[in-house]
């Protein structure tokens, strides 16, 4: 299983290094079914993954942000 985050038109595959069977995929909502052996295992290691990737995210949004700032700031003064 991987994980999608895409730009820009451009995408980045995170490999959450877990396999499933294809009939434990609920393909309408885009997730692992319930009758799946480990269904909780694999929706916490989801949702972990996706913590720490948002988190990654937004670090970097924040430290392009406070480049830019800057040169806003000083245009304007």
């Amino acid at each position: 299983m991987f994980l999608r985050f895409t730009h820009n038109r451009k995408s980045k595959y995170v490999s959450l290094c877990i396999s499933i069977n294809p009939r434990h995929w609920d393909n309408e909502r885009k997730t692992v079914s319930e009758e799946c052996p480990d269904y909780q295992v694999i929706r916490y290691r989801i949702e972990e993954q996706l913590k720490e990737q948002t988190s990654r995210i937004l670090s970097e949004y924040q430290r392009i942000i406070k480049n830019i700032q800057p040169k806003f700031l000083l245009f304007y003064q």
